[in-house]
């Protein structure tokens, strides 16, 4: 598994090694892998690393988010969100952070858009790359605000445009 990951990292489209150690609190074992090996290899790449705020997962946990953070990689804290009531979960990420006793200028997603989106490898090697002056993407020709929390009733995700009808 440490080749896998150290592979992955050094691919210039992964930005962010996610859950590295795979474990599901009693489901799944974590991988066994060099945690150091993966960490330099990180570092050397200038991947990010990912606190996993789960409770399910616990994935980074303090000892290795520390190690990472004192090699000089960049540390995302994530919820695991897969929906909106799972929002809940970046509690557990940043409790870990602090127990780790991350800064936030170690911390790649408390920057403002502009600042974080320079970290990505992309942007590094090309500049600003091809997005539009650092800005995050858009759903069509006019950028709306998303909305994280659903009117009750409605469905949750982005939003949706009506389409103009022809010759109504």
């Amino acid at each position: 598994m440490t080749a896998r990951m150290v592979e992955a990292v050094s691919n210039p489209l992964v930005d962010c090694l996610g859950h590295p150690s795979g474990r599901l609190l009693l489901k799944r074992e974590p991988y066994e892998f060099d945690v150091e090996a993966v960490i330099a290899a990180v570092a050397e790449h200038g991947t990010m690393i990912e606190i996993n705020g789960s409770p399910r997962r616990r994935d980074l946990n303090e000892h290795h988010a520390r190690m990472a953070a004192e090699a000089g990689v960049m540390i995302c804290v994530n919820t695991d969100a897969h929906r909106i009531s799972t929002l809940e979960n970046m509690v557990f990420g940043v409790a870990t952070a602090r127990r780790a006793g991350l800064t936030k200028e170690q911390v790649a997603n408390t920057r403002p858009w502009r600042s974080f989106n320079a970290l990505r490898k992309k942007n590094r090697s090309l500049g600003r790359g091809r997005r539009r002056r650092g800005r995050p993407p858009r759903w069509g020709s006019r950028a709306k605000p998303l909305h994280l929390v659903p009117a009750p009733g409605s469905r949750a995700g982005p939003p949706r445009r009506a389409r103009a009808r022809r010759g109504a």
